[in-house]
């Protein structure tokens, strides 16, 4: 990506409105600025393809400051001498996406993520996630047809509302990460991330203004996550 950061190692990537976005200081080349809702000026650079290592992955507890926005999932991808945190909801398409095709990911090799911003049927523009490896994209292993055991949604009706639980789904795929994806990771990487204990995340590069979207709803994260085309 040609990308750096001389204060460290790890550079803490997020995403909005089909990009992966690193937030920087002022004068940064190439950033582009946005006023947040909170009317805050503010300065990101922006990446629709990141490619490098699958180093290790990680389910964090929602930020102190912002429990709202519930808890993400994080990629953490090395490419040379960069190690890229990238952070997604934990209840967004772009995580369901990245977590359903992990069993078909050759983590020996790079990968490439790359991200979109796609208007539907609806009119409703939302955000999606591509895997691609040795030059082809990576299909899900977890689909409609083919669950493969994974849970389906939970529907409860609260005062006439429809509410989707996805917490049995998410366990799911927590315990395919830490049983299945992990030990392959260690096994193919043994110098990487994965290979020591998790400590207290340093995010002070992420978003904090409050700026980020809302948590997707359970029913906009259908079982097939994928690109309309």
């Amino acid at each position: 990506m040609g990308t750096s950061n001389e204060n460290t190692n790890k550079i803490y990537l997020t995403t909005f409105q089909g990009n992966m976005v690193r937030r920087v200081v002022k004068g940064t080349p190439d950033a582009k600025m946005r006023v947040t809702k909170k009317g805050d000026e503010v300065y990101e650079l922006q990446f629709d393809t990141l490619t490098g290592y699958l180093d290790n992955i990680r389910l964090d507890d929602p930020p102190e400051k912002h429990p709202e926005f519930g808890k993400s999932w994080v990629f953490v991808i090395e490419d040379g001498d960069e190690l890229f945190e990238l952070k997604l909801s934990a209840k967004s398409r772009e995580a369901h996406a990245f977590l359903a095709r992990l069993p078909l990911v050759d983590f020996s090799q790079p990968v490439k993520v790359k991200t979109y911003w796609i208007k539907g049927d609806d009119d409703i523009y939302r955000n999606f996630l591509a895997v691609h490896q040795g030059g082809e994209k990576i299909e899900p292993w977890f689909t409609r047809d083919e669950p493969h055991g994974m849970p389906d949604l939970k529907k409860t009706i609260v005062d006439d509302v429809v509410h989707w639980d996805g917490s049995k789904r998410r366990e799911f795929l927590l315990k395919l990460v830490n049983e299945k994806i992990l030990p392959k990771i260690r096994a193919e990487r043994p110098l990487s991330e994965a290979t020591v204990e998790p400590v207290v995340v340093d995010d002070t590069d992420l978003p904090d203004d409050g700026d980020d979207p809302p948590p997707p709803s359970e029913d906009d994260v259908p079982i097939e996550t994928d690109l309309p085309f």
